[in-house]
């Protein structure tokens, strides 16, 4: 339970970073705080900073799956550390460190408030990566309660259409992970 409590508390803390830290020093001097945030580029420097402790600790899980014979051997074999890992340790934990880094891009994608608090509330359609705009999630939360007839309507197709990608990449992480499993006992 204190483990699930501290998790929490980390995560939540990357918000006040967003806020307080990374926003500012990425800000122009004349701006504002809040106009400082308001951008993707932050918005996605600070989501990266989210899913890299999940992203490392299944990595890590997965890597310390590989049987230590594998790696002894390649020792044995005259292998350096480098081919060691290029040649024992990655073909073993391939799929398994591609699932982490999908399951880290699936927590970004569902992220709301990060990204409701960062990024800004733009409705605008833009190919700037220094300008502010708005993500799916954070839409639906900051738009849902006050919400009512066919735009209610459109924020559930808006879910419904996130819900959709959401299962897409985990059909691609599927295949990607099933491919690698394969690979590994052929």
């Amino acid at each position: 339970m204190l483990a699930v409590f501290e998790t929490g508390v980390r995560y939540h803390m990357y918000h006040a970073l967003a806020l307080l830290g990374i926003a500012i020093l990425l800000g122009r001097h004349q701006h504002t705080l809040l106009m400082a945030a308001g951008w993707f580029f932050t918005a996605g420097i600070i989501l990266a900073f989210m899913i890299t402790p999940i992203v490392t600790s299944l990595s890590r899980e997965v890597i310390a799956t590989v049987p230590a014979i594998d790696k002894e051997g390649a020792y044995a074999l005259g292998a350096t550390r480098l081919e060691m890992i290029t040649g024992a340790v990655w073909p073993h934990s391939k799929g398994g460190i591609t699932g982490a880094v999908l399951l880290g891009l699936g927590r970004a994608m569902g992220e709301t408030i990060a990204a409701a608090l960062v990024i800004g509330s733009s409705a605008t359609i833009t190919s700037h990566l220094f300008a502010p705009g708005d993500s799916m999630p954070a839409v639906i939360a900051n738009q849902f309660g006050e919400a009512s007839g066919v735009f209610r309507a459109a924020l559930i197709g808006l879910g419904v259409l996130l819900f959709v990608f959401t299962i897409i990449i985990n059909i691609i992480a599927r295949t990607i992970v099933g491919g690698a499993q394969e690979q590994g006992t052929a």
